[in-house]
């Protein structure tokens, strides 16, 4: 995977633009419903392309939107259903001045709200449960990372959870509709087993080993339980080795898979099929295409969408 993502997505977004269904489970569109810009179940491919500051987006049902928003090398993609109405909003936060900005898909007007400061993380999801993108933003700073949550329910919340050499990787991973402050934590060295600590909103505390510390975490319900997975990418040795992905079901089970290039290659996963469950997907800047492993029939799917120099917005959720 290119150096950008490894040192912008591992560096808490370090000044730069990192563009960003189960019946029986509740919580299940909140999790994928954040790339999903018409309302219909699937994952759309977006990018966001820093020459001319415009989101191009290619929704499942063949309609193109292309939305000229951000600050290329300023702002941090934080796409999501802002306002509630089932679809995905394109939004952004901005390091300079600590501020979300979004646009709503249910009436196309504006959205701001002042949340953070420069050198935070944003981690916007929905912490509450009431189908609305919460502003939050993580603070790395003594030692400790804080939690600051602006909730639009049940309000501003701000908690400790994990050291400053952590990294973020919330999810909902309970399966209650809430998603969970989580952090994925390095082992001695590179070498070692890292761990996650949870802390769920429902269940509490829950501490798993999974993968090792130079490893990506990329979350997702890949078994279409309403949980999030453990999920976690391995780069290769050199730009040609293949990115290897490993996956602990909540509902029990793993399972492995090489796909993608870690050179080329950003990660990219999200339910494009429909089927409730997250497909693995890589977005190859070498020829701008998503490549997706479909879970609803294993068989590739290749979507021609974006060129050299773009960013795919489902980048957002690797860490």
């Amino acid at each position: 995977m290119h150096t950008f993502i490894k040192s912008a997505v591992r560096a808490a977004f370090s000044a730069a633009m990192i563009l960003a269904a189960s019946s029986m489970a509740i919580s299940q569109p909140a999790l994928r419903k954040a790339m999903d810009y018409n309302g219909d179940g699937r994952t759309d491919y977006a990018v966001f392309r820093p020459s001319d500051g415009y989101w191009y987006i290619l929704q499942s049902n063949g309609q193109y939107l292309f939305q000229n928003w951000g600050i290329p090398n300023e702002d941090t993609p934080t796409p999501g259903d802002w306002d509630g109405d089932g679809r995905g909003d394109i939004a952004v936060w901005r390091d300079t001045d600590g501020v979300f900005y979004w646009i709503s898909s249910q009436n196309s007007t504006i959205g701001i709200n002042s949340w953070g400061v420069s050198g935070d993380e944003p981690v916007a999801r929905d912490y509450d449960g009431d189908g609305r993108v919460d502003p939050a933003v993580v603070r790395r700073e003594n030692g400790v990372m804080t939690w600051y949550v602006n909730r639009t329910t049940d309000g501003i919340f701000s908690f400790g959870w994990g050291a400053t050499t952590d990294f973020t990787a919330p999810g909902d991973y309970d399966g209650d509709g809430k998603f969970d402050f989580a952090i994925q934590r390095p082992g001695a060295t590179s070498g070692d087993y890292a761990s996650f600590w949870i802390f769920q909103s429902r269940d509490g505390i829950k501490v798993d080993f999974w993968g090792i510390g130079s490893d990506l975490v990329v979350p997702g319900d890949y078994d279409a339980d309403g949980k999030t997975d453990l999920a976690i990418v391995r780069e290769g040795p050199d730009p040609s080795s293949g990115l290897d992905w490993y996956i602990k079901l909540s509902g029990g089970g793993f399972f492995a898979t090489s796909w993608g290039a870690t050179g080329p290659d950003y990660t990219a996963q999200g339910d494009y099929d429909g089927d409730g469950k997250t497909d693995i997907a890589v977005w190859r800047d070498s020829d701008g295409v998503f490549y997706v492993l479909r879970s609803s029939d294993g068989l590739l799917g290749g979507v021609y969408w974006g060129g050299a120099n773009d960013l795919p917005i489902a980048v957002y959720d690797t860490h």
